[in-house]
């Protein structure tokens, strides 16, 4: 077994001049734990079970309030508002082989959840809009913009099944893969 405490300390600075003197300056702090432990019961069977924590932190462009026009038809703009996400991982390992046989067995699944998940949010104006400092958006462009969202989640399993083929003297492996989010 083996476990772990990390402190996390993320600090981000921009000064942005043009179109107006905007100062961004954050910082983050985390504690990151994590946890591994693993049983092995002779040469044949293994199972391991794995936790850890890790961060994101959004980008200094992401935080600035800049608008950028790709076009007359696709703005983007930053997010001052934004927090770093949080993510947990809990991974689980487990495997047996037979050697006189020729069989083995593999089985994985992984959970992922993430807090404060940073995703683009896409909206179309319905009507001519200012946006940032005195930029005409006009009706039906788009605006993509980064924000915060709760409630990500990723589930993978994985199973693999191998077996001798004697007809032509190899082994078949049959696999499942599950994945949802």
């Amino acid at each position: 077994m083996t476990a772990g405490l990390n402190y996390q300390h993320a600090s981000l600075t921009g000064d942005q001049t043009y179109p107006e003197k905007v100062l961004t300056d954050k910082s983050f702090e985390n504690a990151l734990p994590s946890l591994m432990v693993t049983y092995r019961k002779g040469r044949t069977t293994n199972f391991r079970l794995q936790y850890r924590t890790n961060t994101s932190a959004p980008s200094v462009s992401q935080l600035q309030n800049t608008v950028s026009v790709s076009n007359n038809r696709n703005y983007s703009m930053g997010n001052p508002d934004l927090k770093q996400q949080y993510t947990h991982n809990v991974m689980l390992h487990f495997a047996k082989t037979n050697p006189e046989t020729s069989r083995s067995f593999f089985a994985m699944a992984r959970l992922t959840a993430t807090s404060d998940y940073i995703a683009t949010s896409t909206s179309i104006a319905r009507n001519d809009s200012v946006i940032g400092a005195n930029i005409t958006m006009p009706k039906g462009s788009q605006l993509d913009q980064q924000v915060n969202l709760n409630g990500y989640y990723s589930v993978n399993g994985f199973l693999t099944y191998g077996f001798p083929f004697k007809l032509i003297s190899s082994n078949i492996n049959i696999n499942l893969d599950v994945n949802y989010q």
